[in-house]
């Protein structure tokens, strides 16, 4: 369950928090566990692990590959077969979208 955040002057943002019982620790730089519990309070899965951003990265060599391929204005969903065939994990097509703008944006 994605939470929506929207207050003025804040440009809208999403998180996947689950309602965890968590605290800061009297220092500020860490996570206290408040509580622990062997049942989830959400769904869990392979699939959705896998579509996580963290999960999702690709190498910097699938990087250039992308924005070669993007360069040379190939379609992205031949792109995003390619990428998922070679490293084995999810790409969705706003990633490369994202790794064309990242890397047009280092070029200038």
């Amino acid at each position: 369950m994605l939470k929506k955040k929207k207050t003025l002057n804040q440009r809208s943002t999403s998180t996947m928090r689950q309602g965890c019982d968590l605290k800061a620790s009297d220092d500020g730089k860490s996570l206290v566990i408040t509580k622990m519990t062997e049942d989830h309070n959400h769904e869990v899965s392979r699939i959705l692990y896998n579509h996580l951003p963290n999960q999702r990265k690709i190498t910097l060599k699938n990087k250039a590959t992308v924005l070669e391929l993007m360069d040379l204005k190939a379609n992205k969903k031949m792109i995003q077969h390619k990428i998922i065939n070679e490293s084995g994990k999810i790409v969705t097509l706003k990633d490369l979208s994202n790794i064309h703008t990242t890397g047009s944006k280092k070029k200038l």
